[in-house]
């Protein structure tokens, strides 16, 4: 199958590689399908493309490559609620805002986006932890990161 986004262009996709996001996401609780289609091998970045409107496309990422000892602290029930037996089923990703200023990009650690990757179910969450936020400077991380281990 194909889905044409003004933004990333046309992406081939399987199916069953749809991810379904029962709640949509906060601010788009209307889309509920959805595609990761990878950013490439020189960067940390993927897509996440609406199946429902392709042209809208969140850019994510693992948080532990902005926070490397970034941990998800969550009510179980949010994996019940994903169907997940095993920790090692769960894709955690945060949503990224690039403004005209990359060096001032933010993700959102506080709302992250997990998927079940044995069944597709998606839900974005509200982390538990209070030293999260909304507005996580990507580049003040990554240097405070690289001072501490240089």
């Amino acid at each position: 199958m194909e889905v044409l986004s003004s933004r990333i262009g046309q992406v081939e996709y399987r199916s069953e590689e749809t991810l379904w996001f029962e709640e949509g996401l906060y601010g788009f609780e209307h889309l509920k399908r959805f595609i990761l289609v990878q950013g490439g091998s020189e960067t940390f970045f993927h897509y996440l493309v609406s199946l429902d409107d392709p042209q809208v496309v969140f850019v994510v990422c693992d948080p532990k490559a902005v926070v490397p000892d970034y941990v998800l602290s969550i009510q179980k029930r949010e994996y019940d609620e994903l169907g997940v037996k095993d920790p090692v089923q769960l894709l955690t990703f945060v949503i990224a805002t690039i403004p005209d200023r990359v060096e001032d990009m933010t993700v959102n650690m506080l709302g992250p986006v997990l998927v079940n990757a044995e069944n597709f179910k998606g839900r974005q969450v509200i982390d538990q932890n209070p030293d999260y936020a909304t507005k996580h400077r990507v580049f003040a991380a990554k240097e405070a990161a690289m001072a501490t281990a240089g």
